[in-house]
């Protein structure tokens, strides 16, 4: 099993480079790949800051990669649920943080926007502003 590190993925979804792209196709096509959280959250962030990806493309390339029969992503349920919450508009860091304290009795944040938004998508554990 080989892991994949961000610009691996990078260049298997942009296809932006015409020697590095191939090869991270035919390393993903030809090998059972891990990828873990931190490999997507570097990914995520890569593609929304430094490409300007809108968030519809980047929640199709988390799809994406979800989605490869030979790809194992590390804690699938935790890296699904955030995907998902992501998906809804929570930051994809964010939405990581939340899913995987899954055995948590809350997330504490300074981070007005983080609460607010997983109290609005109910997420568990609740996210709790710190500063009241």
């Amino acid at each position: 099993m080989n892991g994949l590190d961000a610009n691996i993925l990078l260049r298997y979804l942009l296809k932006d480079h015409p020697r590095l792209s191939p090869r991270a196709l035919s390393i993903i096509a030809d090998n059972a790949c891990f990828v873990s959280r931190g490999a997507l959250m570097e990914m995520v962030c890569t593609l929304e800051s430094n490409y300007r990806v809108p968030r519809t493309d980047v929640r199709r390339a988390l799809g994406t990669l979800l989605g490869l029969d030979r790809v194992t992503v590390e804690d699938r349920a935790v890296t699904e649920r955030a995907a998902g919450w992501y998906a809804s508009g929570m930051d994809f860091g964010d939405a990581t943080i939340a899913a995987a304290s899954h055995g948590s009795a809350r997330v504490a944040t300074v981070d007005r926007d983080f609460a607010r938004l997983a109290r609005k998508l109910r997420a568990t554990p609740p996210v709790e502003y710190a500063l009241k």
